[in-house]
């Protein structure tokens, strides 16, 4: 079995390549534009790709460039070493207005998401354990013991309403928790 598998893998690692190469056809076409169109593909493939990334890149470059600019200012104005700076109250101080500047609205989610999604996960476990797998739990005493008998009874995963429940608590998860948290963190 683990050979097949190995040989499904192996297969498919050659062929994905394989099936998105880029094919330029030039069939209809007089030599002379053949040409240009191999030239002009040739020139996009080696061109760096522009996008949002570098962009954004280069802004907090820009940005930490300033901001070490100031804050190498602001030591020489104190009369003290570059360094030294950050050992200062206003050091500090200025590290946390950059860093905040530069990242401050990822950390925040971050700092907010993830939690959200912890706790927002338990909360939907607690309901879905209420809800759709336990129907009671019923407590008992037993003679001289200390601790009561505990009965628990189950929702039966015959009922077409308890399958119904489950899936309407799985969208509810995903709808409340799961994609509000994503968007937090990664948004």
């Amino acid at each position: 079995m683990i050979r097949i598998l190995m040989l499904v893998l192996a297969l498919t690692a050659f062929a994905v390549p394989v099936a998105y190469a880029e094919r330029l056809t030039v069939d209809g076409l007089t030599e002379e534009d053949a040409a240009k169109l191999r030239l002009q593909a040739a020139q996009m493939k080696s061109a760096p790709p522009k996008g949002d990334v570098s962009d954004k890149m280069a802004e907090y470059a820009e940005i930490g460039q300033k901001y070490g600019v100031a804050l190498a200012a602001t030591a020489k104005e104190l009369g003290i070493a570059a360094d030294e700076i950050l050992n200062t109250t206003v050091g500090k101080i200025a590290l946390v207005l950059i860093v905040w500047k530069v990242m401050g609205e990822e950390l925040v989610g971050i700092l907010v998401g993830i939690p959200y999604m912890v706790l927002g996960f338990l909360a939907w476990f607690y309901m879905f354990r209420r809800m759709c797998v336990v129907a009671s739990v019923t407590r008992e005493p037993v003679g001289d013991k200390w601790w009561p008998k505990k009965t628990v009874t189950y929702h039966s995963t015959d009922s077409e309403n308890t399958w119904n429940t489950r899936w309407v608590m799985l969208l509810a998860m995903v709808v409340c928790v799961f994609v509000p948290s994503f968007i937090m963190i990664f948004g």
